[in-house]
């Protein structure tokens, strides 16, 4: 669960800013006092006691002298690593290493908290920042998680009440759709972001971005090659110098009773300017593709061998190399007696999202389906289809 989790942390609020650069933070020496403190609140804005709370650093390789670049001490420490027998001949002593844990504590009987640290052991990250995290300890399948990730500004840092959230969520498993419904939180939220991943292993399968205003969402079960799901759902409510807070229900599993068969699954795929069949994109397995970019691929086919009706479309982890206007996509049709035809299917100039359901205006029977973007694609791990 910690990976499912984890791959997905955002900036969130800086306190105690005293710069403009909200990147930067202070010199502090090897033996300087760095004092963190705070209150973690529960779901109803309450104090939250005897609760299990970490500090982490939020960049696991960073480098502590900051004249020095990052990419250089970075690949110093590997090459030390993984060549001890050949020296790198630096004169100034090694300085990256990595330290992602931090400290960890217990709240108070009224959530408070107070860490300290010697500034040896804060990392910084390119731009010289010192970059933290503080979460609580949820269990993974009822205790919600809360997250504040800040950069450090002076010696002594206090931060804004840290709130925790649970929007008592259900899902409902219907015939063509998995649909989530939620309690509008009592506090002013930007957005929503809800990731689903495959229970067995934690890997991540879709993630949709909802507004805040919304209280449901509703996915076609297409999209979900696994029976046995775990979901979270991400609150984002606090911003300040571009930096955001949020808070991460408890996880939870759901298995779909009556799965939907993925149209495109193990069909064949065919890449622009690539002379070979990338299964990878309908084998269910969401690896990711990495070679796009090396053959200049805009656009892919599926091939679904005969005339099949078709009502979405569902792209998984799409990446492109560049995000320069114009930047579309277009997704067209061809039937099985004029196969090399692409006709549009109603899905002209759509936007390109990372995890994207594209409902077609007017289900149509199709036996070729064709996605082609404004720039290269970097990476795209999965198309489905219903």
């Amino acid at each position: 669960m910690r990976k499912f989790i984890a791959a997905s942390l955002a900036l969130t609020g800086v306190a105690c800013s005293g710069e403009d650069n909200p990147g930067k933070s202070p010199n502090f020496n090897d033996d300087d006092i760095v004092t963190i403190s705070g209150q973690f609140l529960d779901a109803s804005n309450q104090g939250l006691p005897s609760t299990s709370i970490a500090l982490r650093n939020l960049r696991v390789f960073a480098y502590i002298n900051p004249s020095q670049t990052y990419f250089k001490e970075t690949l110093n420490w590997f090459i030390s690593l993984a060549f001890p027998m050949f020296p790198t001949y630096e004169k100034a002593s090694q300085k990256v290493k990595p330290n992602y844990f931090l400290k960890d504590a217990v709240t108070a009987r009224d959530g408070t908290f107070r860490f300290q640290m010697r500034g040896e052991e804060v990392l910084r990250d390119a731009d010289g920042g010192i970059n933290i995290t503080l979460i609580n300890d949820g269990d993974g399948t009822s205790s919600a998680y809360a997250k504040y990730n800040f950069v450090v500004k002076s010696a002594t840092t206090t931060l804004d009440p840290i709130a925790l959230c649970d929007l008592g969520e259900t899902v409902h498993d219907n015939a063509q759709t998995l649909d989530w419904s939620w309690t509008l939180p009592g506090y002013t939220l930007d957005h929503y972001e809800v990731r689903i991943a495959d229970a067995q292993d934690n890997s991540l399968l879709w993630a949709s971005r909802v507004e805040a205003s919304a209280t449901q969402l509703s996915l076609p079960k297409s999209i979900f090659q696994a029976s046995t799901l775990r979901y979270a759902i991400e609150v984002f409510y606090r911003f300040e110098d571009g930096y955001q807070t949020s808070c991460l229900t408890p996880s939870r599993t759901i298995t779909i009773t009556n799965p939907v068969t993925n149209l495109a699954r193990n069909k064949k795929a065919i890449g622009e300017n690539i002379d070979f069949v990338v299964t990878s994109l309908t084998n269910g397995r969401f690896n990711d593709v990495s070679y796009f970019a090396a053959y200049n691929t805009k656009s892919v086919i599926i091939d679904l061998e005969q005339n099949t009706l078709i009502s979405s479309i569902n792209v998984h982890n799409l990446l492109l190399t560049s995000d320069e206007a114009p930047n579309e996509l277009i997704f067209e049709g061809a039937t099985q007696t004029a196969p090399n035809t692409f006709v549009s299917i109603g899905l002209d100039g759509e936007t390109p999202l990372r995890f994207g359901n594209y409902q077609l205006p007017i289900p149509g029977s199709y036996a070729r389906l064709r996605m082609s973007a404004d720039h290269v694609l970097s990476s795209l791990q999965e198309i489905s289809v219903q």
